[in-house]
């Protein structure tokens, strides 16, 4: 009996050039409400924030782009989140052709692991009672516990670590916009976090700790772009609702599995 081989996914260049500068426009725009101008399939040249309208009518000369925009767009996508929809599936198909992984296994994790996602953040509302924190702090929150998932599912290991790495990107793009430097931000932010049960942990001491099950350590401090300070964004009323979220990683999962699916595109 001769053992299947399977290679890394190949992902289409076309399509991961056209994304990449997709992102990149995405992130000129991430969090300062400044409007894109684009040109729309009539032929008119129009102004919009919203990023779904944008992708939904506009007409781009760049072969690259406009093929990945078809792929976003041939089912609909979501009204809110899909800024940060584009940066965080750039930053994850980029580390997926990077590292390289075997598709089986990689369409095999990304149901399991958005649900576990999706379950956590879902805590996290329950305990804020607020919303989910804004600014790409609900996506740094799902880190920690990723990683933990990862460990506990070695099966799903390769494709959650991918996606670890990729969710710090919406938040060092607000630093950037913000004029401050975003690895700078990024561990500060992180310097923040309410960690001390997960310090104890690493030493064994979890049991000295009295907590009922369903608490969650939230990461609450990020980039305000207002005054470019970090500061408690739940405080300061920048939130994200749970419903934008789920339809934000529920779109994310399948563009990742449907970009994943192709082998080249062909004009």
């Amino acid at each position: 009996m001769y053992a299947t081989i399977c290679p890394p996914i190949q992902i289409c260049p076309t399509l991961l050039d056209g994304l990449n500068q997709l992102a990149e426009t995405a992130a000129k725009v991430y969090g300062n409400q400044k409007k894109l101008s684009y040109l729309d399939k009539s032929g008119r040249f129009c102004r919009e924030t919203h990023f779904s309208t944008v992708l939904s009518e506009m007409v781009c000369s760049e072969q690259n782009v406009q093929a990945v925009v078809g792929i976003l767009t041939q089912q609909g996508c979501p009204k809110d989140g899909v800024k940060t929809a584009v940066l965080l599936l750039s930053a994850l198909l980029h580390g997926v052709h990077t590292h390289g992984i075997q598709e089986q296994d990689f369409h095999a994790s990304i149901t399991p692991m958005t649900t576990y996602m999706k379950e956590y953040l879902q805590r996290i509302d329950r305990q804020t009672q607020k919303g989910l924190p804004g600014g790409g702090l609900y996506l740094i929150n799902l880190a920690r516990p990723l990683d933990s998932f990862a460990n506990n599912n070695p099966q799903y290991a390769m494709a959650t670590r991918l996606m670890v790495a990729a969710l710090a990107e919406p938040l060092k793009t607000l630093a950037k916009n913000a004029k401050l430097d975003p690895c700078e931000v990024y561990e500060r932010v992180k310097a923040l976090a309410p960690n001390q049960f997960f310090s104890l942990n690493h030493f064994g001491l979890e049991r000295s700790i009295d907590r009922e099950n369903t608490y969650t350590d939230v990461i609450e401090y990020g980039v305000d772009l207002a005054d470019q300070r970090i500061k408690n964004l739940l405080d300061a009323n920048i939130t994200v609702s749970l419903q934008t979220a789920y339809d934000m990683l529920d779109y994310v999962a399948d563009m990742a599995k449907e970009i994943c699916a192709i082998a080249d595109f062909v004009f």
